[in-house]
């Protein structure tokens, strides 16, 4: 398939169709040419059609400006004349016949004139030459504003009676006195108009016509369907146009009302309000450009032909030296290795080829080197292969040897963990014990505490009642004492009530003798009243106090009963605290004698407990002691096995360092030096060392841990990688380099050994002596009712001497693991 990437047969990366330098260099350099060509073409045809498009525009502009300056000349001499016919006749010294012969006369000398009208002051039409039937025009606008003294110009209109489509123009009538006489109004047609813009012709499609302030076309070459028709532009289906029209625009591209994409200019005509608009065909103008178009597009065809020429020459006169070199360099792939390039040029090319040569005699150099590498490393297997083989075998008796350590110290371990988990229950029941102990000491003090404050809150009590009932008693007194003054006040309001009534009385005897004295008492009557009135409020008021009074000493009452039961109940409080307070002083007591007791129980129960954490700390230091030797055992065991995996690996490394060797032996016979030297003759040593490889003992597979053997299975994956890409990409030094590499491998394995061995010869001394301070620290097993102290402190003091010789030991040791794992 075209275009999928893959390896010929000659190594090449092919894609399905061959790309030569000379066709990339052709490509790349007529882009290059193509680019600026389109580009200037492209601009220059848009160049020139902006430049058209903009002298359309101002030629459109400047047309319909003219065309408007004559519409608004011809209307402005219209208005001049009319205004003269005005001024120039007194109608109201006319008689009706007389005017409209004189209108007869205006229509008949321009054409422009289609009839005229006088209209009175009031609005009725006098004489219409025209005889239309409408008597009165007085709601017309042009005849209002002509009456205020104005010239008045209406949009377009139609005459239904004569079918005359035209605009009137109303000029306000004096007398020769200077008095308004009415309206004179001309309805004019728009022959001259259509005139003006009939012969304009704007190239092959352009055209001009009038619209009024209304839209109504006033003006067009086809005045039979637009002008008398009364077409409005407002009621097409242009939107562009329609903004031409109303004035917001003077010059646009848009489509106009027949569907063509055209250029509309327009201009407006005076103070009327009216436009004049000018179409013309955007291809039209356009159509110009066309020309220049195909011109610029021969020329540059032209220019693209001879410089497509011009780049096959050049591309085939500076590819040619490639060509040449990568025929020699296919010769050396192939294995040729005799075949030198001529140096014909004095440029980067040149170079090139002097390169290459260079790098054709040192591969053949490096070919010979190979040769005398492969043999001497096939000699070094072969001892390699005896060493590890020897290597391995007392790594094994190694291993063996510390597995036994281990199993011991196991077992220590375990009769340790059981002595330590005795102690461990003993400490927590222990502790358990004391926290309850401090829990009933605080307790008992709370409720020493507790009692204490009940009795001082008792007496508390006692005085507050005390206080109560004399506070109460008081109060009873002073509600009796309340009591008689109530009285005393009931007592007054009656007097008030008895005076009140006896004023009330007073009151009416004075009025009385008041109305007796006729007018000279009317003032003592008036006082009368008053008196009477106040001695009336006096009286009722006194009622009020008496009823308040009344409610008074009954609630009184009440609270004189209430305060007599509330001092009995004080009495019978006071007998209740007595007996309380008794009660808590015994209570007292009993709380200060239980706390005391409590507090010695503490004691006692601190003291046993230090005892008890001593014992654990001894044991913890034993257990300390042999998880130290365990774990030493472990870190020599698994440094036997590591070391026992690295000469597995060492092995395995040494079988494919064998195979890559006759793989590189049989890639170097494909090359053909000067003197035709290949491998065969090391063909033999090498494949006899890796049949010997291939024949080792079966302990070294059955020592390999889980572990080991994905090692090894990760190795055999990178060296089938590595073995492909050697027979892809001719990595014949990598090869020398990763021999190398192995063989350094190796001399560290060895070395490695022989440091296992000295760590092993240490940690067997090593284990014996724990061995011994273990067995010793049995005597540690000890039951919480007999703890001697003084003992325990002996044993501790021994176990830390012990200790430290310990740890010095354990240290040296894994100093010396350390170094040997770095």
């Amino acid at each position: 398939m075209k275009g999928l990437k893959e390896i010929n047969k000659e190594g090449y990366i092919s894609t399905g169709k061959q790309k030569t330098i000379k066709k990339q260099l052709v490509l790349v350099t007529m882009i290059m040419i193509l680019i600026p060509i389109i580009t200037i073409t492209t601009l220059s045809y848009y160049i020139d059609s902006s430049n058209i498009l903009e002298n359309a525009e101002m030629s459109n502009n400047n047309i319909s400006e003219s065309i408007a300056l004559q519409v608004d000349i011809y209307m402005d001499s219209l208005s001049q004349m009319i205004r003269l016919m005005a001024a120039a006749q007194d109608f109201t010294q006319m008689e009706d016949h007389e005017i409209n012969l004189l209108f007869n006369s205006y229509t008949f000398q321009n054409r422009a004139f289609k009839s005229f009208r006088y209209i009175a002051t009031n609005g009725d039409v006098v004489v219409d030459n025209a005889r239309r039937a409408t008597t009165n025009v007085s709601n017309e606008e042009w005849f209002t504003a002509a009456m205020g003294g104005q010239l008045f110009i209406t949009p377009s209109i139609g005459d239904k009676q004569s079918s005359d489509v035209g605009f009137i123009v109303a000029v306000p009538l004096r007398t020769s006195n200077g008095n308004r006489a009415g309206v004179m109004a001309a309805l004019i047609g728009f022959d001259q108009i259509n005139d003006l813009v009939k012969d304009v012709q704007i190239g092959e499609t352009g055209y001009a016509y009038v619209i009024d302030n209304e839209g109504y076309v006033v003006g067009h070459r086809i005045a039979s369907v637009y002008t008398y028709g009364r077409y409005n532009v407002f009621q097409g289906d242009s939107a562009d146009v329609i903004k031409a029209a109303s004035g917001e625009v003077n010059f646009l591209e848009g489509i106009n009302n027949e569907g063509r994409n055209v250029l509309i200019s327009a201009a407006s005509v005076g103070d009327l309000g009216w436009r004049v608009i000018v179409e013309q065909d955007k291809s039209e103008i356009l159509e110009i450009t066309k020309a220049t178009l195909i011109r610029n597009i021969i020329v540059a065809l032209f220019f693209i032909v001879i410089s497509a020429l011009m780049i096959y020459i050049f591309a085939k006169f500076f590819t040619k030296p490639i060509t040449s070199l990568v025929s020699s360099a296919n010769r050396i792939k192939s294995g040729d290795l005799r075949e030198r390039i001529k140096v014909d040029s004095n440029n980067e090319v040149g170079q090139l080829q002097m390169a290459f040569n260079e790098m054709a005699s040192s591969i053949a150099d490096i070919i010979n080197q190979i040769i005398g590498t492969t043999y001497e490393v096939s000699g070094s297997i072969s001892d390699l292969m005896d060493n590890a083989e020897m290597t391995s075998r007392a790594a094994t008796e190694i291993s063996k040897t510390i597995e036994h350590v281990a199993m011991g110290t196991t077992e220590q371990m375990d009769s340790v963990e059981k002595s330590t988990g005795a102690v461990v229950k003993m400490v927590d029941g222990v502790k358990r014990v004391t926290e309850s102990a401090a829990t009933v000491v605080v307790s008992a003090e709370n409720a020493s505490l507790m009692a204490r404050g009940g009795v001082e809150s008792i007496d508390e009590i006692k005085n507050t009642m005390v206080q109560i009932t004399a506070v109460a008693q008081n109060t009873f007194n002073l509600v009796s004492e309340l009591d008689k003054h109530i009285k005393e006040i009931d007592r007054a309001g009656q007097l008030i009530t008895q005076i009140s009534d006896q004023t009330n009385l007073l009151a009416l005897n004075a009025a009385i003798e008041a109305a007796r004295a006729g007018e000279h008492g009317r003032g003592f009557t008036v006082v009368a009243e008053e008196v009477r009135k106040l001695a009336e409020q006096s009286r009722n008021a006194s009622k009020e106090i008496i009823n308040l009074i009344g409610k008074i000493q009954i609630e009184t009452g009440k609270a004189v009963v209430a305060m007599e039961e509330g001092i009995q109940s004080v009495e019978v409080g006071n007998q209740v605290i007595n007996k309380t307070a008794s009660s808590f002083t015994s209570i007292l007591e009993e709380t200060d004698s239980v706390t005391s007791l409590m507090k010695e129980l503490s004691t006692i129960i601190g003291q046993v407990s230090t005892e008890v954490i001593e014992v654990e700390g001894a044991i913890n230091d034993v257990a300390g002691v042999s998880q130290s030797t365990a774990a030493g055992a472990e870190e020599v065991l698994a440094s036997v096995q590591e070391q026992d995996a690295s000469i597995q690996h060492m092995t395995n490394s040494t079988v494919s360092l064998g195979e890559k060797i006759k793989s590189l032996e049989k890639l170097t016979t494909k090359f053909i030096l000067k003197d035709g030297d290949n491998f065969k003759k090391h063909t033999e040593p090498i494949e006899t060392i890796s049949e010997e490889v291939k024949e080792e003992p079966a302990m070294l597979v059955e020592a390999e841990e889980i572990n080991q053997s994905q090692e090894f299975s990760e190795i055999e994956v990178e060296n089938s990688k590595y073995e492909e890409a050697t027979s892809a990409e001719y990595l014949e030094i990598d090869e020398t380099k990763e021999v190398e590499i192995v063989l350094e491998e190796l001399e560290d394995k060895a070395i490695g050994l022989e440091e296992i061995e000295e760590v092993v010869a240490t940690d067997e001394a090593t284990q014996e002596i724990e061995q011994s301070e273990i067995e010793d620290s049995d005597i540690y097993e000890v039951n919480i009712e007999e703890v001697d102290i003084e003992g325990a402190k002996r044993i501790e003091e021994e176990i830390e001497l012990s200790d430290v010789d310990e740890e010095t030991e354990i240290q040296d040791d894994t100093d010396e693991d350390q170094e040997k794992d770095s």
